[in-house]
């Protein structure tokens, strides 16, 4: 399916789902629930229209200070192995583990370089984020509304697939513009941009919901 934009790229609408850990401990990021959750992912970036990148962002802190930069992973496309990699070749190495700090990956389709060169958003993104504290992981997917609508029964079994793995009904699906602007102008809501950080799209949602039952 390609899509042919013929006006501003942040027009466009996502259907977002952001889908919450039942408690502070397990995290999605940890490859014993990343990978029970691939095929999941799989279903839903092969309706993609273009190969999806991946990027993660992890470090080393030793004695609480930073060493050296970020850790390199190299060009990472989608598949099994390149999942693999990111979740285990750091976070599970024996010397390192215990001081790799996991910050963030993003699967973007197509890449986030591909969507910069052509001023397009993406088709799907996957975001993962280190809450960094006593608090619940939130998993972030944006899918391009116009492949929810046709391929919708698809995405709608490989949500629930992931929602069943991790044992969870917490989670919050809307429609919004990539740039969060409200699907109906001067409606007095505000959303975060898509590419926020999931716990940030949560917090602005329950936000925009507690709005909703005041008005």
């Amino acid at each position: 399916m390609t899509i042919t934009l013929s006006k501003n790229p942040f027009e466009y609408i996502a259907r977002v789902w952001l889908i919450r850990m039942p408690d502070t401990t397990t995290r999605f990021y940890d490859w014993s629930i990343w990978e029970k959750c691939f095929p999941c992912l799989d279903d839903i970036i092969s309706l993609a229209d273009a190969k999806a990148a991946i990027r993660s962002s992890q470090c080393i802190m030793v004695g609480g200070k930073l060493r050296g930069g970020s850790l390199s992973f190299g060009r990472m496309t989608w598949n099994y192995e390149n999942n693999k990699k990111w979740a285990c070749k750091y976070m599970k190495d024996e010397e390192l583990k215990d001081n790799v700090v996991f910050l963030s990956t993003e699967i973007w389709a197509p890449s986030w370089s591909q969507c910069d060169r052509d001023l397009k958003p993406p088709s799907i993104v996957f975001h993962v984020k280190n809450p960094l504290g006593n608090f619940k992981d939130i998993f972030k997917i944006a899918i391009d509304r116009r492949i929810y609508d046709r391929f919708s029964i698809e995405i709608d079994n490989a949500i629930s697939g992931i929602t069943k793995i991790i044992s969870t009904n917490d989670y919050k699906v809307y429609d919004v513009r990539w740039d969060g602007r409200p699907l109906i102008p001067g409606d007095g809501r505000s959303y975060s941009p898509i590419d926020a950080f999931p716990s940030q799209l949560w917090r602005n949602l329950e936000a925009v919901t507690k709005l909703k039952q005041l008005n």
